[in-house]
């Protein structure tokens, strides 16, 4: 690591499988968080000598949710008991995502009579079943009530998915979707005066898209007369895919118009008949995905320590631009890097809705 990374806001972490390069640093993560929220109810008791300590260890406590699949609450759990660490102060829940497509993947969990190290880990196992459509709904957007229209929680106002991509036989991967709501609107202070509604509590409901009664209380207003029209900012789609040499029709689908596509390309081109073997892909598959999906950028990860030359570099974004018509704008991914995705509403944007249902 050649820079810090705080953990203190992080809440959930998305795991695409247990392939070691992808789970090996989850341990360090999870005992970085238990120290934090450990130092803060320590900073809790001091701070205030009248409460109870309970009552400041209630307060100072965190949780934290790690999703993926089946197999990955033994990983954790193993890894905490024969290390000999301790889970005291954090809320730590494994979700592993159950159903999948091929039943050999289905491993139980490890039993504690087994293992005398497991028995107080302070570790919960939870489980999301597969849906009919092939997919998973980590968290559905809480619809916004008339009542709290002022934009709180906002993080529970996203939608989450998963479902399945195929990388290698035996290990069960994930790709994973991240969809805003779309945001409130703005109002036309000059309609709504005109339809007897002064600026006040009534037209945060408006800009959420209720209707309200007149001040006077004899007319009722409905949203779209008085909202801006494209005022609203755009509910964004974040679509992250695991390793994978195909990515089936329910994942596609989770993929569709999405604002930034991350997805690997491995391989170097001309590679593409070893790719189910290798279980990756070449950026020329990468540009045609994006393609597919409709993808309004791409960046791609995963690289080969073979790209290890700007010259290389440009090769694969032009590879898969090639094979992308232009369709996406593409980057090739590194350590660190910050992506800007606008929130704003634009012409080509207008033609389609993507918030969700």
């Amino acid at each position: 690591m050649t820079k810090n990374i705080g953990v203190k806001e992080l809440g959930k972490i998305f795991v695409t499988h247990l392939h070691a390069d992808h789970v090996s640093g989850l341990l360090g993560v999870i005992l970085q968080k238990e120290v934090g929220v450990k130092n803060n109810i320590k900073e809790g008791s001091n701070s205030n000598s009248n409460s109870s300590r309970s009552s400041n260890a209630v307060k100072g406590r965190q949780s934290l949710e790690i999703y993926g699949p089946v197999g990955l609450y033994n990983f954790i759990a193993m890894n905490v008991a024969l290390t000999c660490s301790k889970i005291n102060n954090l809320d730590l829940t494994v979700y592993e995502l159950t159903g999948g497509n091929d039943k050999r993947l289905q491993r139980d969990y490890i039993l504690k009579r087994s293992y005398r190290e497991l028995a107080n880990l302070n570790i919960k196992r939870r489980t999301i079943d597969m849906g009919k459509d092939g997919t998973w709904t980590i968290q559905k957007a809480q619809k916004m009530e008339e009542l709290d229209v002022q934009g709180r929680d906002a993080h529970l106002r996203i939608n989450i998915q998963a479902a399945e991509v195929h990388h290698l036989p035996g290990i069960q991967t994930f790709g994973y979707t991240v969809e805003e709501t779309r945001s409130p609107a703005k109002i036309d202070v000059d309609k709504a005066r005109n339809l007897g509604i002064a600026p006040g509590p009534k037209y945060r409901a408006l800009k959420n898209g209720f209707s309200v009664m007149s001040d006077d209380g004899l007319v009722e207003v409905g949203a779209h007369g008085v909202i801006v029209s494209g005022s609203g900012k755009k509910a964004r789609k974040l679509a992250i895919l695991g390793d994978a040499w195909r990515v089936p029709n329910p994942m596609k689908k989770l993929c569709r118009n999405a604002d930034l596509l991350v997805y690997e390309a491995t391989l170097e081109e001309g590679t593409e008949s070893m790719s189910r073997q290798r279980g990756h892909s070449t950026a020329k598959m990468a540009g045609e995905l994006a393609l597919e999906v409709n993808a309004k950028a791409l960046a791609m990860n995963h690289i080969s320590g073979r790209h290890d030359g700007q010259e290389s570099i440009d090769a694969m974004v032009k590879c898969a631009e090639e094979n992308n018509q232009g369709k996406s704008d593409i980057v090739v991914a590194h350590d660190f890097m910050m992506v800007h995705i606008p929130d704003y509403i634009d012409d080509q944007d207008s033609d389609t809705d993507s918030s969700a249902e």
